[in-house]
């Protein structure tokens, strides 16, 4: 992910090594309909994946970027939203506030129903 093109953002330490965890936001599939979402792990010095969710939905897509990470990592989504980064100030959440901003809130929202 370029610069601060993320959602969200963690970092952590989990057994002795440093963890950090990023969310890209959202974005349109450019060769058709759908969404994508870009997620990359970094496990110490050593260890990195980066993985891409494509879903027919931005809340879908943005569902199964959690998915992905809390299942990786063997977290819980409450878990991971605590203390990490979300970033509000991404430029897709100031070009279309209400959507990302719903689908960021509806993902919290599950939070009380796991």
């Amino acid at each position: 992910m370029v610069g601060d093109d993320f959602w969200v953002t963690k970092e952590f330490d989990k057994g002795g090594t440093r963890i950090r965890v990023e969310i890209g936001r959202p974005t349109r599939y450019p060769a058709g309909p759908g969404w994508r979402c870009q997620v990359r792990i970094e496990r110490g010095d050593s260890r990195f994946e980066q993985s891409q969710v494509v879903a027919p939905t931005e809340q879908a897509v943005a569902r199964m970027a959690l998915d992905l990470v809390t299942s990786r990592l063997a977290l819980t989504e409450a878990a991971f939203f605590r203390g990490a980064t979300v970033c509000p100030g991404s430029a897709s959440l100031r070009r279309t506030p209400r959507t990302r901003i719903s689908v960021l809130f509806g993902a919290l929202n599950d939070l009380g129903r796991r």
